[in-house]
């Protein structure tokens, strides 16, 4: 009922703009009352395209349940609305827009023209030069879907189920599925979308579900979803799609730009062949420029991929500022070699991303052919991570919490405020493991970091908490505390610089400062998780204040410098002092 009043309120809004509006019906069972515009169902239209083509602005068209089979799609250039309609309401499931193999369902290209209610399934958007949207084209004038289903459909460049090219277009709360996107050569860098396609338009409130795409060559994928450009996604269900092959982005691809806000991003797959960089089980995010690319509050889980990222793959070639990740849940998703829930990697100096307020957990990296993989995140010459949890993440090799490690450039990857615990690694690094420099010239940073209860179970295995392959790291303010391995239970290094400052670990009597403690922190219940301090921690005031700082919070979203003593505690979070506060003026 939901989608009726959106349809018709939309209806309403143009038929009070610009004056009266006719009603026009078609039904198989019409007596094609041309001059009379199809008045009523006895004098029906038997064709969508013959009420379509008799229609003006803010005209209506009420379909009748029934297969309309077509030979070519139904072109709507002006800004009418087509319904299915059966005894009052739309009647998507039976009202059936049959492209028979040889055309696309409908081609919109008119800003508020609505199409509303139907089925549209076995539509072809291939040949000639029109070789996208299957089911569906929205051309650059824009338009609306609504209340849709659009099912097996095929199409090989863009938008296996719909193509939306204009910023103007929106899909709204439409059944996406089973649609199928192939290709057998290099097209570009902006094909892919086995059930969408976005070049710019809203898709919002829909399910997107078992979409492919098929392709081989060096092309990008997006097996539920290609967004690019402005493209928005929001409060979708994105599950159990697939990107083959040469193919990214399992449930979506962000290529250069877009914003996915609010979505559940499930059950998605990638199937790369010897691919170690790409990947993406359930999002890759393609050269994100100038902060285009926006994840927020998004649930990304149960993704897997061959390649890289099992949840979300971040890889920058171009110049820029990156993009952000944001309040995002990335949970159970595995990789067989990097990040089993986020990697991030930079070919340059100029690209960042940024990873705030997120939860990473029970991701794993199981591949066993190279080394440290980050089970939760990886980060590659790039990336900040910062007032995030990653726990419970698994790694079959090293750093089950997180990989930093610089290969390229002169970039500084970043752990800042973050909440490390309870991962498990196989052999080195089971909080994190800091990799070796290939080239560039970086440190990598972790602040004000909580990293504790990490294991590594081999006989022979290092560093519980940190394991340091050889990459120059700087830690401050931070804890290394309660972590476990045969050799090193909190840190091991094998070579590299290091630098431990205003940190709580032990041992400390290898690392030459002496503003370092090594006493218990005093956690609030370590088996319990909750690592916030007790008033008889060591680790209370004890930290360095660093420029960052003003106006920053911690985990609990306290302010990071305590107002009365104006210090900061090492640790993710602030020591709370219990009481009443006056202020006395």
């Amino acid at each position: 009922m939901l989608n009726i009043k959106i349809c018709f309120l939309l209806a309403g809004w143009l038929v009070a703009a610009s004056g009266i509006a006719k009603t026009m019906y078609v039904s198989p069972l019409g007596t094609n009352d041309i001059t009379g515009n199809f008045p009523d169902w006895a004098g029906a239209a038997t064709t969508i395209s013959a009420a379509v083509a008799k229609a003006v602005s803010t005209d209506v068209i009420y379909v009748t349940n029934a297969v309309y089979t077509l030979s070519t799609a139904i072109s709507i250039a002006s800004n009418i609305t087509v319904s299915s309609w059966r005894d009052g309401v739309q009647d998507p499931t039976n009202t059936i827009i049959d492209g028979n193999g040889v055309a696309g369902g409908f081609y919109i290209n008119s800003s508020n023209a609505m199409v509303c209610g139907f089925t549209i399934t076995n539509g072809n958007g291939q040949g000639g030069d029109v070789r996208h949207g299957g089911g569906v084209e929205i051309d650059s004038n824009g338009g609306i879907l609504s209340n849709c289903i659009v099912v097996g459909n095929y199409a090989n460049l863009r938008g296996g189920g719909v193509m939306l090219g204009s910023s103007t277009g929106l899909v709204t709360d439409c059944k996406i599925y089973a649609n199928v996107l192939t290709n057998t050569g290099s097209q570009g860098a902006d094909v892919g979308g086995g059930g969408v396609h976005n070049m710019g338009g809203t898709v919002r409130n829909c399910t997107i579900w078992n979409n492919t795409v098929q392709f081989t060559g060096n092309v990008p994928g997006g097996g539920g979803v290609f967004l690019r450009s402005d493209g928005i996604v929001s409060g979708c269900v994105i599950s159990n799609n697939i990107a083959t092959n040469s193919s990214s982005g399992g449930g979506v691809l962000l290529y250069s730009g877009g914003v996915l806000i609010s979505n559940v991003i499930t059950d998605n797959r990638t199937y790369l062949l010897d691919d170690t960089y790409y990947g993406g089980g359930g999002v890759f995010i393609d050269a994100p420029a100038n902060n285009k690319a926006i994840m927020s509050a998004c649930v990304v889980s149960n993704n897997y991929t061959f390649g890289s990222g099992g949840g979300i793959a971040i890889y920058h070639t171009t110049t820029g500022t990156g993009g952000y990740i944001t309040n995002c849940t990335v949970v159970n998703n595995t990789t067989r070699y990097r990040g089993g829930g986020i990697f991030c990697r930079s070919t340059g100096n100029a690209v960042y991303y940024t990873i705030k307020n997120c939860v990473i957990r029970a991701n794993s990296a199981i591949g066993t052919s190279e080394n440290y993989p980050g089970g939760g995140v990886a980060l590659v010459s790039a990336g900040t991570l910062q007032d995030s949890f990653i726990s419970g993440n698994i790694s079959s090799n090293d750093g089950a919490g997180i990989l930093l490690t610089v290969q390229v450039g002169t970039l500084k990857p970043l752990i800042r405020n973050c909440q490390i615990n309870a991962n498990t690694a196989s052999l080195n690094g089971g909080g994190v493991v800091v990799g070796w420099a290939s080239s560039g010239t970086s440190t990598g940073i972790i602040d004000n970091c909580t990293i504790a209860m990490n294991v590594v179970t081999q006989a022979s295995g290092r560093g519980g908490g940190i394991y340091f392959y050889g990459d120059a790291v700087t830690i401050s303010n931070s804890i290394i505390y309660f972590n476990s391995a045969a050799d090193g239970p909190n840190w091991r290094a094998n070579a590299g610089a290091k630098t431990f400052d205003y940190s709580c670990t032990t041992p400390t009597n290898l690392v030459a400062n002496a503003n370092n403690i090594e006493g218990d922190p005093k956690f609030t219940d370590t088996n319990a998780a909750n690592f916030r301090l007790t008033s008889a921690s060591p680790c209370i005031n004890k930290g360095a204040n660093q420029s960052w700082m003003d106006g920053a919070v911690d985990l609990d979203g306290r302010s990071r410098i305590d107002r009365l003593s104006g210090l900061v505690d090492m640790g993710a979070y602030e020591f709370l002092v219990e009481g009443t506060l006056f202020t006395v003026r």
